[in-house]
């Protein structure tokens, strides 16, 4: 073992193998500061060194160094350079509880704020957000949005993981309650700090994030203009008889008595979006159906995009879904919303 590795702000590594550390070292002061450089191969006794530079601002760029000495790009993950994507930086604020919420913005490249904005809540719930996603990962979601004028806030919502115990705990029985409540209180702090305009506000989440979008969709009184519910649960009842075959099963346990968002569905007071694989082993679509009928049903306006072939985590997500899936959101902020922000990139 030469080291290992933690996170706290970022994901760091200690290492204990001296060579090592300082190979390092030398390493991050020949690269772009404040990204997250990694050995991804190495070969002749460490005459080539290949490294993969990812950062807040940085899909994935390549570099070669060769004996230690010399080091040279050699390509990079995607066609965009750090000037052209959004600001990424932590940031605290309070929950209406007195509860303290760490949370990451990401502010748009362009315009001047009060910004239109959206709440994007991770998955899980047991889990969370940080400057490098899920360890040195590249975040597309937030930045697709900040490159479109949208400020993206990603709370770490009481219920997530890595700030202690007691606010893991603080999660349980409090699906669509406190929790929600943590959310809504983050894009409220961006409206004092005058950085999001309450007027164009919106949720929009994947898998657990998908059921806080749901939720969101049906609040009262509602700061979102509308809702993005992403491969979300819609009802705790149906996720209960299928928790023997996925990995919401320990979560639940820990949760009954949470908002069921398809009981509730006369209260939708927003435009939806509904979007979900129809292989989702996890979070079957069936929860999108239902929500789908009980939406129409009640005459509520909604879109459904159904992602053929797709299932529940992000990287199953081929070109072709993202081509049917982003336009959409697109779309849908910008018409169904009424947010405008002045650049029709896609």
């Amino acid at each position: 073992m030469v080291g290992f590795t933690y996170e706290s702000d970022r994901p760091r590594i200690y290492y204990v193998d001296e060579e090592e550390a300082a190979l390092q070292k030398s390493i991050d002061a020949g690269l772009p500061p404040g990204n997250l450089n990694r050995i991804v191969d190495r070969a002749d006794e460490d005459k080539y060194i290949v490294i993969r530079s990812k950062g807040p601002r940085e899909p994935g760029r390549y570099y070669l160094l060769k004996d230690k000495t010399s080091i040279e790009a050699i390509g990079h993950a995607a066609a965009v350079e750090p000037e052209q994507l959004g600001e990424k930086r932590a940031i605290w604020y309070t929950a209406r509880d007195g509860r303290r919420i760490h949370a990451i913005l990401t502010l748009p490249p362009f315009g001047e704020p009060p910004y239109p904005a959206v709440v994007n809540p991770h998955g899980g719930p047991s889990s969370r957000d940080g400057l490098f996603w899920n360890g040195a990962w590249w975040d597309e979601w937030p930045q697709l949005l900040a490159t479109r004028g949208y400020a993206v806030l990603q709370p770490n919502f009481r219920g997530s993981t890595g700030y202690g115990t007691e606010h893991f705990r603080a999660g349980a029985g409090e699906w669509g309650l406190a929790m929600q409540d943590d959310m809504d209180d983050g894009m409220l702090h961006l409206v004092r700090e005058g950085i999001a305009d309450p007027e164009r506000m919106a949720i929009f989440g994947w898998s657990y994030g998908g059921y806080a979008a749901m939720v969101g969709s049906l609040r009262e009184p509602n700061i979102y203009r509308c809702s993005i519910p992403g491969a979300g649960v819609s009802s705790m009842d149906l996720i209960r008889k299928e928790e023997w075959r996925h990995r919401f099963s320990e979560v639940l346990q820990r949760s009954r008595g949470g908002v069921s968002p398809i009981e509730l569905v006369d209260r939708v007071n927003v435009p939806v979006l509904l979007v979900h694989g129809d292989r989702d082993l996890i979070v079957d679509i069936k929860h999108s159906d239902l929500f789908a009928a009980e939406l129409k049903k009640h005459g509520k306006p909604y879109r459904y995009v159904r992602l053929i072939d797709a299932a529940h985590t992000v990287d199953t997500l081929g070109y072709e879904h993202l081509m049917e899936f982003y336009p959409a959101m697109l779309d849908f902020l910008a018409d169904d919303c009424g947010f405008r922000t002045g650049s029709a990139s896609r």
